[in-house]
């Protein structure tokens, strides 16, 4: 098995593009509002290459189909902590060691404990050198002490018992599954199972298995269901308006008036010329309510190909689960013929492929004084874009050039997807790139090509 995409690399390395599944990637990025501030805007620009013969167009891919094949989250950003810090008793922010805030934040350490686990083991995998046996002495010190002291205070919090096994098991399906990971890295690294490091390993995993499940199928199902559930301490309510269909009527409404002004003052004028009952006067009458049909129609047209101009295809109110007003996100989509400059240095590094260009661009607005830590991701599906695609694997006749002999060589069909990536924020902007590369069979891999800052 290629470990490099199974689902402890996918989750290590989430932090530039992460490849969800076979059909799906997402990108996640933050920002941190400034004290005393009281708006904040976070604008990100997403551009995606698509190889002409993938044949997405407007004429064959709708502003609809993007808003379904797309899925755009926000929520608070874990607060980070190190082992060190959370297992630190003076240490004031750490849930462990004040029995109110963990009453308060039960879900919240859940969330905490994974990022610092993750975080911990993605530094290990990091730097695998001589100092292995004591890196790894440390982590399982540190897990286990944080087990310890969860439990300890466990014992005094009574009224949150359900919740706070919940949240064990989720911390040892964490452990598992982070843990395992690390030690299959190391062996291939060259780690043997009688060294130390192994031992250890191997012990902290078997100490802190989750709890058996009746049905091996039930494994998946609930820790995807206790992922939702423990992201609730960071999630942020959404009510998203679709703002061409608000506007909608009103447009429609301003559109008949300005045409039905058009035809009253053309029918005024020739009414005097001819008489009401003449044939001229009926085919001037029907010619001129035609003309203002075709005013309302084409102003109507104007409107939707124009209103991301306008207005956002769809705005969002972002509130916090206590119900305050924090914000709004706006969003708009568009095919475009170019890109701007500040990314030619990127796209001049390209070979020349026919590419047709999405534009994906949303901005937020954060309306609080209150310093926030925000997370937005977004995740897209690619299931249309391979309805077009070649078949993933080839044969092709070579000339083997030792026997003479013609043989027929399988060989992978590769779409290339560029991603160019604009976050902008006081004043500051941030450019990435990176190739998502695709077969008839969904997502194969993606390279991360960097980045660089520009003033914007």
């Amino acid at each position: 098995m290629d470990t490099k995409k199974s689902w402890f690399w996918k989750e290590i390395e989430e932090g530039q593009v992460h490849v969800r599944d076979r059909l799906q990637f997402e990108l996640k990025s933050e920002f941190i509002t400034f004290p005393a501030k009281e708006v904040s805007v976070f604008t990100e620009e997403l551009y995606i290459f698509i190889p002409q013969s993938l044949q997405i167009n407007r004429d064959t891919y709708s502003t609809e189909q993007f808003y379904w094949d797309q899925t755009n989250s926000i929520r608070y950003k874990t607060p980070t902590f190190t082992f060190e810090e959370l297992l630190d008793p003076k240490n004031e922010a750490s849930p462990l060691y004040s029995r109110a805030k963990m009453q308060g934040e039960v879900k919240l350490l859940a969330n905490i404990f994974r990022s610092t686990l993750r975080n911990t083991v993605k530094e290990i995998t990091e730097h695998p050198d001589a100092k292995l046996d004591g890196e790894i002495k440390l982590f399982d010190t540190q897990v286990r002490a944080t087990f310890g002291r969860f439990r300890d205070l466990k014992k005094e919090i009574k009224e949150e018992e359900k919740e706070l096994d919940l949240v064990e098991e989720f911390m040892q399906l964490n452990v598992e599954n982070y843990v395992t990971g690390l030690l299959e890295f190391l062996r291939e690294q060259g780690l043997k199972k009688k060294q130390g490091s192994d031992k250890i390993l191997t012990r902290l995993i078997l100490d802190e298995k989750p709890p058996p499940r009746e049905a091996e199928d039930d494994i998946l199902s609930v820790a995807s269901w206790m992922n939702k559930h423990f992201y609730e301490a960071l999630s942020l309510k959404n009510e998203r308006v679709h703002v061409q269909k608000k506007h909608g009527t009103w447009i429609g409404m301003l559109a008949a008036a300005i045409a039905m002004l058009v035809y009253m003052v053309l029918f005024v004028w020739k009414a005097s010329t001819f008489g009401i009952n003449s044939i001229p006067f009926v085919m001037l009458a029907v010619l001129f309510y035609v003309l203002k049909d075709r005013v309302k129609e084409g102003m109507k047209d104007f409107y939707r190909q124009n209103a991301y101009r306008l207005f956002p295809d769809y705005s969002t109110k972002i509130t916090t689960p206590e119900g305050k007003r924090l914000g709004t996100l706006n969003e708009s989509f568009q095919f475009v013929h170019s890109v701007p400059e500040v990314f030619s240095r990127f796209k001049s590094q390209d070979r020349f492929v026919p590419e047709t260009i999405m534009q994906y661009k949303k901005e937020i607005v954060i309306t609080t004084d209150t310093p926030v830590e925000l997370n937005t991701v977004f995740r897209f599906n690619i299931h249309q874009f391979l309805e077009k695609a070649a078949d993933a694997i080839q044969n092709r006749p070579r000339l083997n050039p030792e026997t003479l002999e013609i043989e027929y060589k399988p060989l992978p069909k590769v779409y290339t997807l560029t991603v160019l990536l604009k976050n902008t924020f006081e004043g500051r902007a941030e450019m990435k790139k990176f190739y998502i590369y695709m077969t008839k069979k969904g997502i194969d891999h993606v390279d991360y090509l960097g980045s660089f800052y520009t003033s914007s």
